[in-house]
């Protein structure tokens, strides 16, 4: 689907048999490609969008492959795929397994959960690149040292994102964090991360984020999307003491 590493599974009896016949017709599997790393849903994200009801099904996508069919198609870090051409998804083992043995060319339709709202997005299918999608290991540039109190509650210091910033990491928007201390260091969060969304709000930008926080009870966590060197994950902050 995008880029896995250190994952073993067992491989169903029919899908053996289709790489078996691929492999004695053209002496190579070839499989359909999302491009799309998905990972398992944060039961955190499906409570905060409803999805909620014993173990969160779908797949939370945590990276978008740059130029990819995914991409192409409007599927964004932080999506949760729930169905694919119908038929639901109940994990990201069960997503990659679905897309590997469609035709590449095709195109598929995909049912979304996107902070609360459905969405159905058709992507064509790519083909699986011969090499696995290399995931980036740098760490961000220092940020700069000001920025907003407006999430201080939380530990929060933001800044917004200039525009080589937003086209560099291929988002619309989100703002960068700029010092993190209380609630927000204590959930992982780190200077340099982007955040795209506060709750069911997408960011566009830091007066966004502002009014999205401002409507927030101080007392309670902040759940946010964080982007960090392209990868996506589901955080809830819990307020300072």
């Amino acid at each position: 689907v995008g880029s896995y590493v250190g994952i073993s599974f067992a491989i169903p009896i029919d899908e053996a048999m289709r790489i078996a016949d691929q492999l004695k017709a053209g002496g190579r599997v070839v499989r359909g490609y999302l491009g799309i790393l998905p990972t398992e849903v944060p039961r955190e994200a499906a409570e905060e969008y409803g999805l909620a009801k014993g173990k969160p099904r779908g797949a939370f996508v945590s990276q978008v492959v740059k130029g990819g069919p995914a991409e192409k198609a409007g599927l964004r870090l932080g999506d949760i795929v729930l169905a694919l051409n119908g038929k639901a998804v109940d994990g990201p083992v069960e997503l990659r397994r679905a897309l590997g043995i469609v035709k590449p060319g095709t195109t598929v339709t995909l049912q979304v959960n996107r902070r609360g709202k459905l969405l159905d997005l058709k992507p064509t299918l790519g083909e699986m690149p011969a090499q696995p999608v290399a995931v980036p290991t740098e760490r961000a540039e220092p940020p700069e040292s000001k920025g907003s109190q407006a999430g201080k509650a939380w530990g929060l210091v933001v800044a917004a994102l200039s525009d080589a910033e937003r086209q560099a990491a291929r988002i619309a928007g989100g703002v960068k964090v700029v010092t993190v201390s209380g609630g927000a260091e204590a959930a992982g969060v780190r200077a340099g991360d982007v955040i795209l969304s506060v709750g069911d709000a997408e960011l566009g930008d830091l007066k966004q984020f502002e009014a999205a926080v401002g409507k927030m009870d101080k007392t309670r966590p902040l759940s946010v999307t964080l982007l960090r060197n392209e990868w996506a994950q589901y955080v809830r902050i819990p307020p300072g003491r």
